[in-house]
């Protein structure tokens, strides 16, 4: 038999997931034990253990052993006893992963898994798993579904880490390139075939969204404030706002002199901007074969374009970060980009035309956007704990870090997708003071989006009323069932909130309370129907697969406005406790 001694670390990976090697590779699991709650952080931790890069089947017999081990660790989940659930979820994560940091190009295009076909599809596989059906894991679907988005947008910024042959040494710039030549999916033509333990009757694992272009920047703000036009209020302003929107660190006002993730920057600016040179455009030499076994959606939603993604700058040595004076007021927030010769900067919060002149005069560039339906997020709140790279930089509740991060969420409109900024300041603390400010503006600016629920559609998607009541006595196979969008609201459709309704702060918390109390109910409601939804349309599988994908589109659509309005509503609560009325 052959011992570590004799086998290269690159080889670990085959060697345990050989047949013959089953005892050797069940200890070694063993050795991760005990495994985070978090099927994900569960796999950074495998691969910063272990050269991740092997044989198809081999890599498949890991990972069927590391879910035998997770149920092990815990029971007690919605996922019961199911390792073989389990098996495809890590399986499918690891795919979305060489997916999502790969640049490999289908017809010269750059195409990227959205969250929802990730979902999607990796529900499609689980409900092909008789075990799925067996212990009614799917009854708490819409847990899987919550645990599933937030893998993907940790996934979608930080790669999994490639294990060196130092374990003490794990350079994330160097797993990304790394991870860009999986041989499990790259060095030969992969099909379904290589899968039959994780999905043995699924013809295809994935199914692809639409390219997204860059943002333009075009927007109303921008332009006037290149030109030093007034620009048009966004909030109805009342008698507390005079003393408050010029009080740095406070929910109305921020200013401060921090750093930009260059890797997040907007790709256009204004026509001051003479040191931002495009990228060339490259094609990748990867086998057009593959993913081949993938096909492209034909048509894309709202929610399925996919965001311009940052990577978690902070995580990589390797990063590149530009000095920007940033001003967040009266419900946008103004973006200086400092050249790199102005050494001497004068500090001054001051709004005056003088002041915003001066940083004008020392940026290479500088843009404004509207808050409108903006979020923003401190990433130390977010993060996973799992693989070295991240244990580097990232401090337990307990301990202090000195500089903090924060991004900033712009949503898809008519000038583009949608954006996110990735800032890096002094100290978590005035990341979350960035954080509040801005969802503050935002929760203040946007109106709820009530039209998105309340509107009656002549569709159907599989739970109108007459199907839910009604569906013995009709022929199901005569339905003509649409793919559920979320419509297109005012607040994507202006930049600026000129025809938007304003209203009083007190308004708008009353607006956000009631709205979020409501979303609740209707997310409940919408869970109610979903075994109801299983008996009736289980009789095709074409069917049952729309049906099944409408609810979960208009599930993850739901909860994420639920999220962001809470969001909204915990800032304004928080800046109303510092308010007279």
């Amino acid at each position: 038999e052959g011992t570590f001694k004799d086998v290269s670390y690159k080889e670990y990976a085959n060697f345990l997931g050989n047949d013959n090697n089953n005892q050797v590779l069940t200890e070694f699991v063993k050795l991760l034990s005990p495994l985070p709650s978090s099927l994900l952080e569960t796999l950074f931790n495998l691969s910063k253990s272990i050269y991740f890069i092997a044989e198809a089947q081999n890599i498949d017999r890991i990972l069927e052993c590391l879910s035998k081990e997770w149920i092990a660790c815990h029971p007690n989940t919605h996922w019961k006893s199911g390792y073989k659930s389990c098996h495809i979820v890590l399986f499918s994560l690891l795919i979305l992963n060489s997916d999502l940091h790969n640049n490999f190009q289908v017809d010269h295009k750059k195409i990227k898994f959205s969250m929802v076909a990730f979902i999607n599809n990796t529900l499609r596989a689980l409900r092909e798993e008789n075990e799925y059906e067996e212990l009614k894991i799917y009854s708490r679907e819409h847990l899987i579904i919550e645990e599933l988005s937030e893998y993907y947008k940790t996934l979608n910024e930080t790669p999994l880490p490639l294990c060196t042959e130092s374990r003490t040494s794990i350079n994330t710039s160097d797993n990304q390139s790394s991870l860009k030549r999986f041989s499990t999916l790259g060095s030969r033509e992969f099909s379904t075939s290589n899968l039959r333990s994780v999905n043995s009757n699924s013809t295809t694992l994935y199914s692809r969204d639409g390219q997204v272009s860059v943002r333009e920047m075009s927007a109303k703000s921008n332009k006037n404030f290149h030109n030093n036009h007034p620009m048009d209020a966004l909030y109805l302003k009342e008698s507390f706002d005079d003393g408050l929107i010029t009080e740095n660190g406070s929910s109305w006002f921020m200013d401060d002199l921090i750093l930009i993730s260059k890797k997040s920057l907007p790709r256009k600016y204004s026509k001051r901007d003479k040191d931002q040179v495009a990228a060339p455009k490259t094609t990748s030499k990867r086998n057009k074969s593959f993913f081949g076994w993938l096909k492209p959606s034909k048509t894309t939603t709202l929610i399925e374009h996919a965001s311009r993604r940052t990577s978690l700058s902070y995580l990589n040595k390797d990063s590149e970060w530009e000095r920007v004076k940033i001003q967040v007021k009266e419900g946008r927030i103004f973006i200086f980009k400092i050249k790199p010769d102005v050494k001497d900067i004068i500090q001054s919060s001051e709004t005056d035309s003088a002041t915003i002149d001066y940083f004008k005069d020392i940026s290479s560039s500088y843009f404004a956007y509207s808050l409108l339906e903006a979020e923003a997020h401190v990433v130390q709140d977010n993060i996973i704990i799992g693989s070295g790279a991240m244990k580097s930089n990232v401090c337990n509740k307990n301990t202090k870090r000195k500089s903090g991060n924060f991004t900033v969420s712009f949503p898809e409109n008519i000038n583009g997708p949608k954006l996110v900024l990735e800032f890096q300041t002094r100290s978590v603390e005035e990341a979350h003071k960035f954080m509040d400010c801005i969802n503050f503006w935002a929760g203040r600016i946007s109106p709820v989006p009530l039209t998105q629920f309340e509107a009656v559609s002549n569709a159907e998607y599989g739970w109108s009323d007459k199907i839910l009541t009604e569906h013995a006595s009709l022929n199901l196979k005569n339905i003509v069932v649409s793919e559920w969008k979320p419509l297109l609201g005012l607040e994507l459709l202006y930049e600026d909130a000129k025809d938007v309704e304003m209203v009083e702060l007190k308004e708008r918390l009353k607006e956000l309370m009631n709205f979020t109390r409501q979303l609740g109910i209707w997310i409940d409601k919408h869970n109610e129907i979903k075994d109801k939804l299983v008996e009736i349309w289980s009789f095709d599988d074409n069917y049952f697969e729309a049906v099944m994908n409408n609810w979960n589109s208009r599930y993850l659509y739901m909860n994420n406005q639920y999220k962001k309005r809470l969001s909204y509503l915990k800032a304004l609560q928080k800046a109303m406790g510092s308010v007279q009325f």
